[in-house]
């Protein structure tokens, strides 16, 4: 179900849950922001990258490796980059490895300035 807004006249809007989220953490001055997804992160010839910067990502949306679902979540992430978040985690709901806070390890975008 994907989250739902209401515009000033109380009509319904279907909003992207990743700009949403990004934009909710810039908004309380979080530090990280953790994006949990159907896959562990971003792959690379079928590799996960487990660290990324935001010169990295372009590159990967502009050449085609990241497509579909997965470049508004990367736009999502370099969003909120601009503000006080110093790294986003993609990380997938499921799979075999996970870091100390119990969450599965996945590709974290760094700011690059």
């Amino acid at each position: 179900m994907p989250p739902i807004a209401a515009d000033g006249n109380g009509g319904r809007l279907n909003v992207n849950a990743d700009s949403a989220a990004s934009s909710i953490a810039t908004a309380v001055n979080a530090s990280q922001l953790l994006f949990i997804t159907d896959v562990n992160g971003i792959y690379v010839n079928n590799e996960i990258i487990r660290e990324m910067n935001e010169e990295k990502i372009e590159e990967l949306i502009q050449s085609g490796v990241i497509y579909g679902g997965m470049v508004p979540k990367v736009k999502a992430a370099l969003s909120s980059l601009k503000g006080n978040i110093k790294e986003v985690v993609i990380a997938g709901a499921c799979g075999e490895r996970t870091t100390s806070e119990g969450f599965i390890d996945g590709t974290t975008i760094v700011k690059t300035s």
